[in-house]
């Protein structure tokens, strides 16, 4: 399996000077079996480059798997050159929605008033599938589906293909009791509480079971602990909460991803250095660490 890292960036591009190093566009993640056949994670802005990659090579037969709906994660699609050529056959993914289709989502994207291609103009065959949470199978790929903590329906993916296994936590947050976060304490029912933990220590658990001894997991790490209190509820990760996953997990290399736009290559470059010690000192030596960037190639 080979993985190739086409945008790392979270919430919004980030161009410029300050992100040349590790990259300013937004998730966009290459993966093949060895057999060739593709699948992608996430059509944010870094997928209009691997399209531009891929003219010229034949007929492009790919799944886009899309953790969730946010602009970040499907503005790059429009812009997907193999999506505009006959014969070309994609087939989109995402977790199920109650409001919308994924169809329908993307439709509005390319709406004439904001974008001047409609998707039902694009002449690649294009399928649309809403995904439930488990196991489901791709071209060339056995695959798992998890609902992950955010504020809209998002999915993690796991990929398996020749004897390997590589997670996509999408974007995510650990889960914690959002039910009694801002009560005050005199009204929270004991009794209640405890059942919310526990239901919440189950789905971390799940989560960790999800990433199980994972050759790669690819973790939305936006935040750091230190900043995480005021962007508690907001759906991402710190770096020492996906730390901390990876070692429950035995997972063997553990990229951080989703970067901040604020973050600096200078401020990645820190966090590189500050997770790998963190990672050594909490037990983690023998797992491989990286931080995303865009080019970024992992062969399994």
């Amino acid at each position: 399996m080979k993985i190739r890292f086409w945008g790392v960036r979270g919430s919004i591009a980030a161009p410029g000077p300050d992100t040349a190093v590790y990259g300013g566009n937004t998730s966009c993640y290459e993966v093949r079996n060895a057999a060739g056949d593709l699948a992608i994670l996430d059509a944010g802005t870094g997928i209009r480059a691997f399209g531009m990659s891929l003219l010229g090579k034949g007929k492009v037969k790919a799944s886009i798997l899309i953790s969730h709906t946010h602009w970040d994660h499907i503005q790059g699609f429009p812009f997907f050159v193999p999506a505009f050529i006959p014969g070309n056959e994609l087939s989109l993914y995402a977790p199920v929605q109650f409001e919308k289709t994924l169809q329908q989502i993307i439709a509005q994207q390319m709406d004439y008033s904001v974008f001047p291609v409609r998707s039902a103009e694009l002449l690649a065959e294009i399928r649309y599938h809403n995904l439930p949470e488990g196991p489901f199978a791709i071209p060339g790929f056995s695959g798992f589906a998890k609902f992950v903590c955010h504020p809209v329906t998002t999915a993690g993916y796991r990929l398996e293909a020749d004897d390997k296994s590589v997670v996509y936590t999408g974007d995510h947050e650990r889960f914690f009791d959002q039910v009694h976060k801002n009560m005050p304490a005199d009204q929270i029912d004991p009794d209640e509480q405890e059942a919310v933990a526990a239901m919440v220590d189950m789905q971390n658990a799940q989560m960790a079971k999800f990433c199980r001894n994972a050759d790669v997991l690819i973790a939305d790490s936006m935040y750091l602990d230190k900043e995480y209190p005021t962007k508690m509820g907001w759906g991402h990760s710190t770096v020492e909460m996906n730390i901390r996953l990876a070692i429950e997990a035995g997972v063997k290399h553990l990229v951080l991803s989703h970067h901040d736009p604020l973050r600096k290559d200078a401020d990645l470059d820190g966090i590189a250095t500050y997770a790998r010690q963190l990672l050594d000192e909490s037990g983690g030596q023998g797992i491989a660490l990286s931080i995303a960037r865009e080019g970024l190639v992992i062969e399994l």
